[in-house]
């Protein structure tokens, strides 16, 4: 008798024990661990009157064995929890570094587009800019001779690197960049004459 009681109630201990490993949410576990408690006590009761003693020890040990359980349950959803948010504190303070390298870059290249603007001499020397990683532009011309002296290729890749369109003419792709660095002035300080280098290498083009 005692022994077939004690197997109802590891019966009743197993199905708590499936409800705790279920992916079931809290509240649905809660309820279904109450109702299984409760058929378990009811079995304890009824074994006590049959077989005494040692139903009384087994139900304890079992009721010990299920205290584990739920220990090591909570331990789990508890570090997984703990998990989850370090996780989301970490890509939080990454996307925080993120903002703040952008912002930085953003103020060293306003700085040195106000400088450029005031710049009307092919050899004075340029303030470079930085990508948005607030790395160096790779090849940022020294003066505006050095950019004047650049090919379509070199331009096409200067402008790359700042995310900016790189096709058209080599004179289009170097007025283009000159924009982006703040240079408002023409080489020299005779806008005329680039202008007309720039409209007759278009018409060049257009009718080749």
């Amino acid at each position: 008798m005692a022994q077939t009681d004690a197997q109802d109630i590891a019966t009743l201990l197993q199905g708590l024990a499936n409800t705790l490993n279920a992916n079931l949410p809290p509240s649905q576990q809660g309820s279904q661990v109450m109702q299984q408690t409760q058929q378990a006590q009811q079995q304890s009761q009824s074994s006590q009157q049959g077989s005494g003693v040692q139903v009384q020890v087994q139900t304890r040990q079992l009721a010990e064995q299920l205290q584990e359980l739920i220990k090591a349950k909570c331990q789990t959803e508890m570090e997984k929890k703990a998990q989850e948010m370090n996780t989301r504190t970490t890509a939080m303070e990454k996307e925080l570094q993120d903002m703040k390298t952008r912002m930085t870059a953003m103020e060293k290249n306003c700085e040195a587009r106000v400088f450029n603007s005031s710049i009307n001499e092919r050899k004075t020397p340029l303030a470079p800019l930085v990508k948005s990683t607030n790395e160096p532009i790779p090849n940022f011309p020294y003066n505006l001779a050095v950019l004047h002296g650049y090919n379509k290729d070199q331009i096409a890749a200067l402008l790359t690197e700042c995310g900016l369109d790189s096709t058209g003419l080599a004179l289009e792709r170097r007025l283009r960049f000159r924009e982006y660095i703040g240079v408002v002035m023409f080489l020299g300080g005779a806008p005329e004459r680039e202008q007309e280098e720039y409209f007759a290498a278009k018409n060049a083009a257009t009718t080749g």
